[in-house]
């Protein structure tokens, strides 16, 4: 007997439907109106789980040419994810490996795209920082530690400003944007200079937090340039900018 003539696994079958709801134009043995209602519900769902996760990055295309990318990616992507909530990462993986989609009209789109599944991968996050591990200002603290809700992104263009007004296609100076859940559970952002993102990133290395004298050295032999008094006291009023912002946690217990 031919195999073609052999029933279909569970496997086979769920592979051939997943292909038909994927490819809407191509042949199929399904039944066309119940196979045309999953086409539309997987792709919708899926087009505005994107749409909203960014923002910016939609805004700068017509429907139809966002709705195009969308099916490419529909189509050919191959998640590494089985979890809905990942789509997002996926799309990012995406535009990573197939870079030529963008790059040509929106060379800064990956770093756009970056800093938007940021704010989305921030406002999920499960790490829970409860209300008393803030810093009360004021109070002492000799170690520090970074906040698990806050992440560092850099960037050669300016992706928080980026809109249909304003779409920089030269690649600039290096932009730190610190993304991160505030005591009032709001994802929000600061603007790091250079002295700041590499003291954060100091801090972040380490998973116990760091010893504020043992910080200040550090700063100091990194920064000869900078008068040593000085530094210290730019330094102690960085942290607690930093700390009143919620970025950083006390980690003296």
């Amino acid at each position: 007997m031919n195999r073609d003539t052999y029933p279909q696994t569970l496997a086979e079958q769920q592979e051939a439907l997943a292909t038909a709801i994927r490819y809407p134009h191509h042949g199929s043995d399904f039944e066309q109106r119940r196979l045309a209602i999953y086409q539309s519900l997987f792709f919708n769902n899926v087009c505005g789980f994107l749409t909203n996760a960014y923002p910016v990055l939609h805004s700068l295309y017509d429907e139809e040419h966002w709705e195009a990318l969308l099916r490419i990616f529909f189509q050919q992507h191959v998640s590494r994810s089985p979890f809905f909530v990942e789509i997002a990462r996926e799309f990012l993986n995406f535009l990573v490996e197939n870079e030529e989609l963008t790059q040509d009209a929106m060379p800064y789109a990956l770093e756009l795209a970056h800093y938007e599944w940021l704010e989305l991968d921030v406002s999920v996050r499960k790490h829970d920082v409860q209300s008393t591990e803030y810093w009360q200002p004021g109070s002492r603290y000799s170690r520090i530690k970074a906040s698990p809700l806050a992440t560092l992104g850099r960037y050669s263009y300016p992706v928080h400003q980026i809109s249909r007004e304003f779409q920089p296609q030269q690649a600039g100076d290096a932009v730190c944007l610190l993304v991160f859940r505030n005591r009032q559970d709001t994802v929000a952002f600061t603007l790091l200079n250079s002295v700041t993102a590499y003291l954060w990133s100091l801090i972040d290395a380490t998973e116990n937090g760091m010893l504020l004298h043992e910080l200040e050295n550090r700063m100091c032999q990194a920064l000869i340039q900078f008068p040593e008094q000085q530094l210290r006291q730019h330094l102690r009023n960085t942290l607690e900018t930093l700390l009143t912002d919620g970025v950083l946690l006390p980690a003296d217990a």
